[in-house]
C-alpha cells in the first residue's frame, strides 16, 4: 500500500505529531492552526493587536490566511502548498480554561517523490479521497516517477482543549491532550462583541463575534 495514503495529515498535522498517532485519531484544532507558513502574513483581514476582555463564546465568521508549505513526516522530500479556510467555534472560560473547535478546507496541491511511491498516481488519488481529509483529489505522473496532485482538503471538525493565558496584547493556549502538543502565543484583539485572533505560527487571523 502507498506509504502516503493519508498524506493530508502532513497539511494540518504539526510538526510534533507522528504519522501514526495522526492516522489513528486526527489531527487536533491546535494542530490545524500549526502549519508552518510558506507566505507572509496577509492583509485581507487587517486588525492591529489591541488585547481585551477574551472570555466568551466565539463563532469564527471570516479567516484569512496566506497558503502554507505541506509535507509529510514519512517522506521529507514532499512538497506542496494549501490555501486554507477555517470555520468553527473558540470558547474561553473565566476558568481558565478554552476549547476550540475548527474545521479546515482549501485548494492544495504537492508533489510525492518517487522514493515515496509505490503504486499509480490513480491509486494514491483513491487513498487520499478515501483518507476523509481530501476531494476531488488527482494525480498524475511527474515524469520522474513521483505524482502530482491536486484537488481539496478537508475533513471532519477537530477540537482541542486546555488552559489560556492573557498578557497584553497576547493570548497563550497550553493544550491538554496526549499529543503534548507545545503552548502557542497568539496576538489579538477584541472590539465589542468581535475578536480577531492572528495566529502567529501561521499567518492567519480568525475574525470571530459573539
Amino acid at each position: 500500500m502507498h506509504r502516503l495514503s493519508l498524506v493530508s495529515l502532513a497539511l494540518i498535522a504539526s510538526a510534533c505529531t507522528t504519522m501514526q498517532s495522526a492516522k489513528r485519531t486526527g489531527p487536533t484544532a491546535h494542530q490545524l492552526l500549526g502549519t508552518k507558513p510558506a507566505a507572509a502574513t496577509p492583509t485581507s483581514c487587517p486588525y492591529t493587536p489591541c488585547g481585551g476582555d477574551i472570555q466568551g463564546d466565539w463563532t469564527v465568521t471570516e479567516s484569512c490566511a496566506a497558503p502554507i508549505s505541506m509535507g509529510d513526516p514519512a517522506c521529507s522530500t514532499s512538497t506542496g502548498t494549501a490555501t486554507p479556510s477555517y470555520t468553527g467555534t473558540v470558547k474561553f472560560n473565566s476558568d481558565g480554561s478554552y476549547q476550540r473547535t475548527l474545521s479546515v478546507s482549501g485548494a492544495t496541491t504537492f508533489n510525492i517523490p518517487k522514493a515515496c511511491v509505490t503504486e499509480a498516481c490513480s491509486a494514491v488519488a483513491t487513498g487520499l479521497n478515501g483518507s476523509g481529509y481530501f476531494s476531488g483529489m488527482s494525480c498524475s505522473d511527474d515524469g520522474s516517477g513521483g505524482c502530482n496532485c491536486s484537488g481539496q482538503m478537508g475533513g471532519p471538525p477537530s477540537e482541542d482543549k486546555g488552559t489560556y493565558t492573557v498578557s497584553g496584547n497576547n493570548v497563550t493556549t497550553t493544550p491538554k491532550d496526549k499529543f503534548g502538543l507545545p503552548a502557542a502565543t497568539d496576538a489579538y484583539c477584541v472590539n465589542g462583541k468581535k475578536i480577531s485572533i492572528e495566529i502567529n505560527a501561521t499567518g492567519s487571523v480568525l475574525n470571530g463575534s459573539k
